[in-house]
């Protein structure tokens, strides 16, 4: 028996033991860790209290030998990871590709405003077999069959665990039947909602209480859950009061900040102490 069929006796420590999407299917409330720190001690720092990451390859610098090595660091100590992977269309589908042999459990592709996007970008995730013709992943060796070494056990499950979803991010994204067929896509299992982009399509960045953008996201809600779709907010800060906003919402999947953000928040509330009990 060759040696790219044969059953290994290894242990993958990626998708053979992911139950990220099992948990996402039981409707769990989801935390993820949102990583832009393109380091892997902020990986390691973000494990000790998450069992999901988002690495952010769209606005972080990350390229995939260190997300490789991210990969690595967050199993080893009880993480999950999914990447958003860069936004242009040049290159976007191959390096989700090169995360998935990397081993991450899932991608999450920015800024898709139609079903063909959508369609597009998710079919990547999957490998073609009987019940996913439309699948476009190839065949490989990497990190996410060790390497070859189980490649036979990692081909039969992947398709099962994947985690592929898609973030709205423009106005045009959240019109009703747009919104409806982007949903409808064929292995699409979560999405996430993009404050800033979103905010910014109505050309009030950052202004993410608008009345039209908190129209968009009820009717973007309402839809996730008909088609069986987690809806996903990344709560950019995370106050008491915009973390329970979210869970009131019923929003299935939440990013909680941002490391740098944290870092800096941290920071600057040491130093006002200081400031305070030496003034």
């Amino acid at each position: 028996m060759s040696r790219s069929t044969k059953k290994s006796r290894s242990t993958l420590k990626t998708l053979q033991q992911s139950t990220l999407r099992k948990r996402m299917k039981a409707n769990e409330t989801i935390t993820a860790a949102w990583q832009q720190i393109p380091h892997p001690i902020a990986t390691r720092m973000s494990a000790c209290h998450h069992d999901v990451i988002v690495v952010d390859a769209e606005h972080g610098g990350f390229d995939i030998e260190l997300i490789a090595v991210i990969v690595e660091t967050a199993s080893n100590n009880g993480a999950e990871t999914l990447v958003r992977v860069p936004l242009e269309d040049v290159g976007q589908q191959p390096f989700a590709r090169r995360c998935l042999d990397a081993g991450v459990a899932g991608i999450l592709f920015p800024n898709v405003k139609s079903p063909k996007d959508a369609r597009d970008r998710v079919r990547v995730c999957y490998y073609p077999t009987k019940k996913t013709p439309w699948g476009t992943r190839g065949f490989g060796f990497g990190g996410c069959n060790n390497d070859g070494d189980a490649f036979a056990d990692y081909a039969e499950i992947a398709n099962k665990r994947v985690v592929a979803g898609v973030q709205l991010e423009n106005k045009d994204a959240f019109k009703k039947k747009t919104l409806k067929a982007i949903l409808s896509t064929p292995g699409l299992i979560f999405s996430q909602d993009g404050p800033y982009d979103h905010s910014g399509s109505y050309l009030v960045p950052g202004e993410t209480s608008d009345k039209r953008v908190v129209a968009d996201l009820k009717r973007y809600r309402k839809a996730c859950k008909k088609h069986g779709v987690v809806a996903g907010k990344h709560v950019v800060w995370p106050t008491e009061d915009n973390i329970e906003q979210a869970v009131s919402d019923g929003y299935g999947f939440m990013a909680l900040g941002i490391d740098g953000v944290h870092v800096m928040d941290g920071s600057k509330a040491a130093l006002d102490i200081v400031r305070k009990a030496t003034s």
